[in-house]
């Protein structure tokens, strides 16, 4: 075989790998814009994977895990990874990954982050202050509930994926 024929095969092959990768961007994105994340988290999840500096894949890929009820822990790796290459709004969903997780005091600082990333006159800083209040009052209860030996630790829902109430046993 000659280097003409190497090449075209080459260049063929590159090109089939190409497509198959644009498909599958195409694809995650269609199934993430309808908010289909069950379907949307593989595709997602191979795309960090061969996309490792993607901070949108990473963002998605964190979002489709929160939304789909996985392990908080999970999504704030994505949204971690993604906040620290450049991607300042992943500090809102990281913060309230580590709220799901009880990391407290890391959530304070992500929400600290977040509000960085602001424009000066931004209203969302107030509820995000909101926000890092009730992580400080989480964090003490917390304690206090570890202080007395509480046994188990049980997270009550209402419709946010970081926790309102926290009960001990």
């Amino acid at each position: 075989m000659n280097l003409k024929h190497f090449s075209l095969i080459f260049f063929l092959f590159l090109s089939t790998v190409v497509f198959s990768q644009n498909k599958l961007v195409a694809e995650a994105d269609k199934l993430y814009k309808q908010e289909n994340y069950q379907k949307a988290l593989p595709l997602y999840e191979k795309l960090t994977k061969s996309y490792s500096t993607n901070t949108t894949f990473m963002y998605r890929f964190g979002t489709c895990l929160i939304k789909t009820g996985n392990s908080p822990e999970l999504a704030g790796v994505q949204f971690d990874k993604a906040a620290k290459k450049g991607l300042k709004m992943a500090y809102l969903p990281l913060a309230e990954a580590q709220m799901a997780s009880y990391n407290f005091e890391e959530a304070i600082a992500s929400f600290n982050n977040y509000i960085k990333s602001l424009p000066r006159k931004s209203n969302e800083a107030e509820t995000i202050q909101k926000r890092i209040d009730l992580a400080i009052l989480c964090q003490v209860h917390l304690r206090w509930c570890k202080g007395i030996g509480c046994n188990r630790m049980e997270r009550r829902k209402t419709g946010d994926v970081y926790p309102k109430v926290l009960k001990c046993y």
